[in-house]
C-alpha cells in the first residue's frame, strides 16, 4: 500500500497521533506499506504547525500576564519557557524518524513537474485554474480567474514519483474534493472512495479519500491482514525473547489456573474413567471398578510459543493428581449390593502437554520499548484448550496381595 497524504490530512495532527491516523502510522510499519508527502506538504505542514504554535504561546503569554498581579510573589511560580524553534525542530525530528525507518517519504521537488506546471498555467487547466464570475458592489458580473498552484505541485509531484517508480496499490487522502473531485464527490457515502476531476482522472493510478477514516473502512479486510501480518513478525521476531521470559515466568501458568484448570481436571478424569482396575495394577485382575474423585495441577513447566494468523499458541506440560477409589469384586458376595468391595484410594499421576490460543488484538497498538504480553492481552480471553494425555503411572504403588515367606529348611 502507497498513501499519499495532502496538507489537509496533517493540518491538525501532524504526528500522526491522533484517532485514524495513529492507525495509518501504525500500519506504515510494515514493510509493505508506506507514506508519501511531497516537499510542498512538508512545507505547508511546517509553516502551519509554527502559526499554530506561535498563537497558542501569544495567547498563554497574555494569560500569564493577567494572572500576575493576583499571585503570590513569595508563594506561586508560574512561568513560560517555551521556544518555537525547539517545538518545531520536534516536528521536524519526527518527520526524520519516520523517512529513517521506511515509514514515510517526502518526495523531493522534480524537475520534470515545472513542465506541468507551466501547461496548466499556460493552457489554464481544470481544476487547477477556474474561471469564475464575482459580482461587484455595483451589481455587476466580473470575470475572475482563480488558480491554485500549490494543489497543481502537489498533485503532479505524486503523479510523476508513481510513474517514475512504477508504484501500484496507491491511493491518495484529500478532503479537497472542490478541486480533486468531480461535481458528485461531496455526495459520496461515508466509508467510500470519491471521484476525481474529469480532467484528471485519466492520468491517475491514484484512489482518493477524504479521510484516513473513509480509506480504513473501505480497505478494511487488507488492512486487518497486514496488521496481523505486522504484528506476528513484531511478536515472533521483535519481541521473541519478552514473549517467551514472560510466559515462562508465570504468565503461562496464570493463564492455565485463571482460564483451563478446571477443564484440564475435567478431562483429566474423563481419560481416567474409561480405565479398567487392572490398568491401575496388576493385583486387580479381579475386576472391578474406579470411581474418579478430585484433583489437582501438581507441576507446569512452559514449552514455548508460536504464532499462526491473528493467534498465539502457547504450549505447556503440567503434571496432574487425581485420586480415584478402588472397587474390586467380591468373589463371595451373597446379593448384588455385595458385588463389589471398596479395596482403597489411589493416586494417579498423569502427565500431559496443553496447547491453548491467545488472539491478537490488532486494533491494539505494539510499543516494542515497553512492551508487556500481560498488558497486550489484557480483556482478551484465551480459548481453544487442546489436552493430548502423554503418560500416566499409579504413584500410590499399592500392593493387594502380600508375597508369601520363604522358610527355611
Amino acid at each position: 500500500m502507497n498513501i499519499f497524504l495532502d496538507t489537509n490530512a496533517l493540518y491538525k495532527d501532524p504526528f500522526l497521533s491522533r484517532g485514524n491516523n495513529t492507525i495509518l502510522r501504525r500500519l506504515a510499519r510494515h514493510e509493505d506499506v508506506k507514506l508519501f508527502i511531497n516537499q510542498t506538504v512538508y512545507s505547508e505542514l511546517l509553516r502551519s504547525h509554527l502559526t499554530f504554535l506561535e498563537k497558542q504561546i501569544n495567547a498563554a503569554d497574555e494569560a500569564h500576564s493577567k494572572l500576575m498581579a493576583y499571585l503570590n510573589k513569595e508563594r506561586d511560580t508560574l512561568d513560560i519557557n517555551v521556544e518555537t524553534e525547539d517545538l518545531i525542530a520536534d516536528l521536524k525530528n519526527h518527520f526524520a524518524r519516520l523517512e529513517e525507518e521506511e515509514q514515510l517519504k517526502i518526495v523531493p521537488y522534480d524537475t520534470d513537474v515545472l513542465q506541468d506546471i507551466v501547461e496548466v498555467d499556460m493552457y489554464e487547466k481544470a481544476p487547477f485554474i477556474k474561471k469564475e464570475q464575482l459580482i461587484n458592489k455595483g451589481g455587476q458580473k466580473v470575470p475572475y480567474t482563480k488558480k491554485e498552484m500549490r494543489d497543481a505541485i502537489i498533485w503532479y509531484s505524486y503523479q510523476r514519483y508513481i510513474q517514475k517508480n512504477d508504484l501500484k496499490d496507491c491511493y491518495f487522502i484529500s478532503n479537497n474534493i472542490r478541486e480533486f473531485g468531480d461535481e458528485k464527490a461531496s455526495k459520496t457515502p461515508d466509508g467510500k472512495p470519491y471521484s476525481f476531476h474529469p480532467e484528471i482522472v485519466g492520468n491517475s493510478k491514484l484512489i482518493p479519500y477524504r479521510n484516513a477514516n473513509d480509506f480504513l473502512i473501505h480497505n478494511a479486510d487488507e488492512v486487518k491482514s497486514l496488521f496481523l501480518d505486522l504484528y506476528t513478525k513484531i511478536l515472533s521476531d521483535n519481541l521473541y525473547g519478552k514473549v517467551y521470559e514472560e510466559l515462562k515466568n508465570g504468565l503461562a501458568e496464570e493463564l492455565i489456573i485463571t482460564y483451563f484448570e478446571e477443564q484440564i481436571l475435567s478431562q483429566t478424569r474423563n481419560f481416567l474413567s474409561d480405565k479398567d482396575v487392572e490398568d491401575l495394577h496388576e493385583d486387580y485382575f479381579i475386576g472391578g471398578y474406579i470411581s474418579v474423585l478430585g484433583g489437582y495441577i501438581t507441576s507446569m513447566e512452559f514449552l514455548d510459543f508460536d504464532i499462526y494468523g491473528d493467534e498465539i499458541t502457547v504450549a505447556l506440560d503440567i503434571t496432574v493428581e487425581i485420586d480415584v477409589e478402588i472397587y474390586l469384586t467380591n468373589p463371595v458376595y451373597e446379593d448384588r449390593h455385595e458385588k463389589y468391595q471398596y479395596q482403597g484410594t489411589n493416586t494417579i499421576e498423569v502427565e500431559e502437554n496443553v496447547i491453548f490460543l491467545l488472539p491478537i488484538d490488532p486494533e491494539k497498538d505494539i510499543d516494542e520499548t515497553d512492551f508487556s504480553l500481560r498488558e497486550y492481552i489484557k480483556g482478551v480471553e484465551p480459548n481453544s484448550l487442546d489436552v493430548d494425555f502423554i503418560d500416566w503411572h499409579n504413584s500410590s504403588n499399592p500392593t493387594l496381595f502380600l508375597d508369601e515367606p520363604e522358610y527355611e529348611g
